[in-house]
């Protein structure tokens, strides 16, 4: 069998189908398959591999931030900021005095910071918790809070 190399229109028309999959909600498998309804010449497996092979990459992050039909763009590209980090530590400070939950709170901050519950969450316990002037700091918020109880 031989390759046919694909075009831009082919490449742009597959881009365009995944995305609208996910922005529905939809497994990506389904913008497989309405790219492959649109696409004559070729298979299943090769749009899948087209995808997986040269444009999963360069995507992967866009798709990754489609919330609720809506993408969010992030002006950052992804790094997290001090204030980003200053913000996370005050919530986690706001919970201890509170007493709700850091998974709603992490929750609530998603909106506020762009990012999803789950990168809040990982980027706390994986980074923020154990860097120790942070320990330090949360230690002595604790003390004080004890104190003025």
């Amino acid at each position: 069998m031989e390759k046919i190399t694909w075009t831009n229109e082919e490449t742009k028309l597959l881009v365009i189908k995944v995305f609208k999959a996910v922005k529905r909600g939809l497994p990506i498998d389904i913008g497989f398959e309405w790219t492959f309804n649109k696409l004559d010449g070729r298979s299943l497996a090769a749009i899948r591999s087209h995808w997986y092979l040269n444009l999963n990459n360069k995507y992967k992050e866009k798709l990754a931030f489609y919330k609720k039909g809506v993408y969010v763009q992030r002006s950052n590209g992804g790094q997290w900021s001090k204030k980003d980090d200053q913000t996370i530590i005050t919530t986690v400070k706001e919970s201890i005095v509170t007493g709700k939950s850091l998974s709603d709170l992490f929750t609530s901050l998603a909106n506020k910071l762009d990012r999803t519950q789950s990168a809040i969450q990982t980027r706390w316990y994986k980074v923020l918790s154990k860097k120790k002037s942070i320990i330090s700091e949360m230690e002595q918020f604790e003390l004080e809070l004890r104190k003025a109880v």
